[in-house]
């Protein structure tokens, strides 16, 4: 396609190399961590709490649950080492649940957080929804809960109802969950990488570089290297130009708003 960087992407940085295999969810932060309205509401977030059961605890605020990111470690902190609670009524991205007593469980899935060795984080909107990460590495598991507070233990009812379209993902996350519950940890199979991450780390370089206030030429010695910049720019079609001027281009689109489009 015209608008595709060319193959060889050989003077990219290795700074992006851990996205080469990230899954979408992954994109969607590396792209609304450097949006100007995101990193300003994570500026005001309250800050986690731990609890007894090694959970960290958020309690948010009405700002936040109209945004698509409720909460984050850091907006400066990559894929890698962040811990991101997106908005379940804007991203489809989570598992639906209800938690009752576990005396009213009636043969349902027992969650005691106390078992799950992996770091844990919950965010408590004002309206007392419950939000659940459970993180490895790159990979997280979100739950969105309503009913009996989750700190105690709990019997949980997953929503099977689901839009079609969301439909493979739905299961892809239940999985995940029956995995976690098994084997203790978050399966790799369950987070397949974007079908386009040499693409999208492109981009991403791309956007940095206009952030940083780079001209288009210097992101270009960046992304193909020197020699390939003082052979082509000053080609008479523009090819490389052009590359470059639509790899930023999409990259404040997607920094914009466009990284809700890695869920859908």
């Amino acid at each position: 396609m015209q608008n595709d960087p060319p193959p060889n992407l050989a003077g990219k940085s290795a700074a992006y190399d851990y996205l080469k295999s990230a899954p979408d969810s992954v994109w969607a932060w590396e792209f609304a961590r450097r949006n100007a309205l995101v990193r300003a509401a994570l500026s005001t977030s309250p800050p986690a709490q731990m609890s007894s059961d090694e959970v960290q605890v958020v309690h948010g605020s009405s700002r936040a649950c109209r945004s698509p990111v409720l909460w984050a470690s850091s907006s400066d902190d990559n894929a890698a080492n962040a811990t991101v609670i997106w908005n379940a009524d804007i991203v489809p991205h989570v598992l639906r649940a209800v938690a009752v007593p576990t005396c009213y469980s009636f043969g349902g899935v027992v969650l005691d957080l106390a078992d799950i060795a992996l770091p844990k984080t919950l965010f408590i909107g004002t309206d007392g929804r419950q939000s659940l990460v459970i993180r490895g590495g790159m990979h997280s598991l979100q739950l969105a809960i309503e009913g009996a507070p989750i700190t105690d233990t709990v019997a949980l009812f997953v929503d099977t109802k689901v839009p079609k379209r969301h439909a493979e993902r739905q299961l892809r996350l239940l999985e995940c969950f029956r995995v976690l519950r098994a084997a203790g940890a978050l399966p790799g199979h369950c987070f397949p990488p974007h079908p386009r991450c040499a693409r999208n780390a492109f981009v991403l370089e791309a956007l940095d570089g206009y952030l940083a206030g780079k001209s288009h030429r210097d992101i270009a010695v960046d992304l193909f290297g020197e020699a390939r910049v003082d052979r082509d720019w000053s080609d008479a079609g523009e090819n490389l130009r052009d590359v470059i001027r639509r790899a930023v281009a999409r990259g404040i689109s997607t920094m914009e708003g466009g990284y809700l489009d890695f869920f859908r």
